[in-house]
């Protein structure tokens, strides 16, 4: 009986330092957002935000961006995001899928940063050829995502699903920038 009770105190005091491990994990990472993106993270982060992009003054929906300062704060943030991952104990673990899952928030957030100034500064028939391009991209990027979790046999929001979710929202991401870029 004393056995069956210490081993119970055992698998308490593990799952309580797991959780601890965890809350640990997420102060740490809003504590980066806050210090990346500079705002309050406690507001609702489903709105897109549009840092590194201007107002210009010839009135709202001329948008101008500087494609090298945008590059660079992209660059910054994976660097930032590296560093996040440098500091995951556990690659599989908890805390690994807590910085999946921030990451993949933090490039949901750069994709719809771009769309919308793609939406805001080009022409109409532009604008209808990318939200085709975005919904077929969205509708690929979730059946793939699930694909890769599935293949490692994993739940469909586990590690995998949110790695190779980030991998295709970040390629996306940049070719968005491209479009903005050189398409009229």
């Amino acid at each position: 009986m004393k056995t069956v009770r210490t081993v119970i105190c055992m698998l308490l005091l593990l799952t309580v330092a797991g959780l601890t491990v965890t809350l640990i994990t997420k102060g740490v990472l809003e504590g980066k957002r806050r210090i990346l993106y500079g705002y309050d993270t406690t507001v609702d982060m489903s709105e897109p935000t549009t840092d590194g992009i201007h107002n210009s003054d010839d009135g709202p929906g001329n948008m101008i961006m500087d494609r090298e300062t945008y590059l660079e704060e992209l660059a910054s943030l994976e660097k930032q995001i590296n560093e996040i991952w440098a500091n995951v104990a556990d690659v599989n673990g908890n805390s690994a899928l807590s910085a999946a899952k921030y990451e993949k928030g933090v490039w949901e957030e750069e994709l719809n940063k771009i769309l919308d100034a793609y939406y805001t500064a080009k022409s109409v028939v532009a604008v209808e050829r990318m939200q085709q391009d975005e919904q077929s991209f969205r509708a690929e990027r979730e059946k793939l995502s699930q694909d890769v979790a599935k293949a490692a046999d994993e739940a469909l929001d586990g590690l995998a699903y949110n790695k190779e979710y980030i991998r295709l929202t970040k390629e996306k991401t940049y070719e968005y920038i491209d479009r903005y870029f050189t398409e009229e």
